[in-house]
């Protein structure tokens, strides 16, 4: 079920959430085991923040299963292109002169 699910639409995602049939945190590790097998060859993402990424998604659990899910989307894992600000998070542009650089604030989008 894991390749369904990467190539299924955010809205349909929702709609599992919804139901139940499926976590936030399996959805992220869905995506991240896509991440890891492809990743290597089609260089899409410059990093990934695993452990953050879980923690967000278990907090989107716990919102869900108190009825207090942030949106129809909380818990829809999504990627940031690398010129999006993110607090603490590498923000490169691609770019070597920015290979170092940590974003100290989220961008406003």
């Amino acid at each position: 079920m894991a390749d369904d699910l990467i190539f299924r639409p955010a809205a349909g995602l929702a709609v599992l959430l919804d139901a139940k049939k499926i976590s936030s945190v399996e959805l992220v590790q869905a995506f991240a085991a896509r991440r890891q097998a492809v990743d290597g060859r089609v260089k899409a993402f410059n990093s990934l923040d695993a452990a953050g990424a879980l923690a967000l998604a278990a907090a989107s659990d716990a919102r869900r299963a108190a009825g207090q899910a942030r949106g129809p989307l909380d818990g829809v894992p999504v990627g940031f292109k690398d010129v999006i600000a993110v607090a603490g998070q590498p923000l490169t542009c691609s770019s070597r002169m920015l290979a170092n650089f940590v974003s100290p604030y989220d961008a406003t989008v």
